[in-house]
């Protein structure tokens, strides 16, 4: 029940911190979601009951989805397209240690109420990063706060020994500004927007409901393993440390892949092997939902240990095939606008397929063709504007 409840929290905390990450900045909401969430989890060890504890707990989960993605867009914002790879590792890195560091705090302090102080306290270290950690420029720009944002990059440009021009902040503002202007000609776009832009045409349509459905499976069958990694029996601390310990090997695999094969294949390869491996598991012994339902599809694989697996397999393979139709996103700077979003189209992961059979077919049409037959089939044939035959005979 409360594991169900903390993921029902989590999911409209996302619509609510993520609003105050656009209108108020990364950085200062990324220290909102944090006050919140210690006082929460603090005041949870003095929970007098049940009700008031899972009361607590649901006000813990709003801020977690924020407080795991608002470091992360930050440095994503921080950084050019050829660093992209390098935060995420990093960032994925020191989650999977702070999972194997909670085994063991959880090893050392059984007390649930002192478990509560000890896994909340420490956070407030992270306001001693307040004045050095610096709000993304991305974000200052696209607000109009030029100054703020030029005197960011000059930081970046310090720290990497480079130098801006001094007048960096009237160039930023100047093409900012034609930029908007240019924008402003191509569409009729309102200036403000809201989740309901997200769905606004088809192409936009189609790539949230793709790009949620995936972040669905991947957050469903990353939280139901977690879940149900303490269900295999033994020592159940251990088999949480191992669900944490074992992703850290993958990130020496991953590092030089994203970089050379892109983010699309390594996506798509690595949850249609993860589904195998979870339905395999079902066929060796012959026998969200989402973050909201995957615990209690645990629960019901508590008499049947594989069905939770099963679920979770499905997912992962489905996803795998929608992750297809995405575009690349390798060395390429990510869109800042509705508009710039809309204007990438998805892929057709069949179009080579298709477009193979297209050209054979004109080659056959062509073959017995007189050449003026070739000249009156090239201007009205639309799919292909010249075949190899017509380019022999031209």
């Amino acid at each position: 029940m409360a594991l169900v409840v903390f993921g029902i929290s989590g999911l409209i905390g996302n619509y609510i911190f993520g609003y105050l990450q656009d209108y108020y900045g990364r950085k200062p909401s990324f220290y909102i979601y944090l006050i919140f969430e210690i006082l929460s989890c603090g005041l949870s060890s003095l929970a007098w009951n049940f009700t008031s504890w899972l009361v607590l707990r649901f006000m813990v989960g709003l801020t977690v989805p924020a407080i795991l993605a608002s470091p992360y867009v930050l440095a994503i914002e921080l950084v050019g397209p050829t660093r992209r790879v390098f935060c995420t590792i990093v960032s994925n890195i020191a989650y999977s240690i702070g999972l194997t560091s909670l085994a063991g705090i959880v090893y050392m302090i059984r007390d649930w109420r002192m478990l509560s102080i000890a896994v909340s306290m420490p956070l407030l270290l992270l306001f001693m990063c307040y004045f050095t950690l610096p709000e993304s420029p991305r974000w200052l720009v696209a607000t109009h706060k030029y100054e703020k944002a030029a005197k960011v990059m000059k930081t970046i440009a310090r720290f990497n020994g480079k130098t801006l021009p001094a007048n960096y902040e009237s160039t930023l503002k100047e093409r900012t500004m034609a930029y908007e202007n240019m924008q402003n000609m191509q569409s009729t776009e309102k200036q403000s927007y809201g989740i309901c832009d997200l769905f606004a045409t088809a192409n936009m349509t189609r790539k949230t409901t793709i790009i949620t459905f995936i972040w669905f499976c991947i957050t469903s069958v990353y939280v139901g393993l977690s879940y149900y990694a303490p269900s295999l029996g033994g020592d159940e601390i251990f088999n949480f440390f191992l669900a944490g310990a074992c992703e850290l090997p993958t990130y020496i695999f991953l590092w030089p892949s994203l970089s050379y094969f892109g983010r699309r294949w390594i996506l798509c390869l690595s949850m249609l092997v993860g589904g195998t491996a979870c339905l395999a598991t079902f066929l060796v012994q012959h026998a969200m939902i989402g973050p909201t339902l995957i615990p209690i599809v645990n629960y019901m694989g508590s008499e049947m240990i594989v069905l939770p697996l099963i679920v979770m397999g499905v997912l992962l393979l489905f996803g795998g095939f929608a992750s297809f139709f995405l575009p690349e996103t390798k060395n390429k700077s990510l869109p800042q606008t509705i508009y710039d979003s809309d204007s990438i189209p998805l892929v057709n992961p069949f179009s080579i397929i298709f477009s193979r059979r297209r050209r054979r077919q004109h080659k056959q049409h062509h073959q017995n063709c007189s050449r003026r037959q070739q000249q009156q089939c090239r201007e009205t044939d639309g799919d292909v504007q010249i075949c190899d035959v017509c380019k022999l005979e031209k």
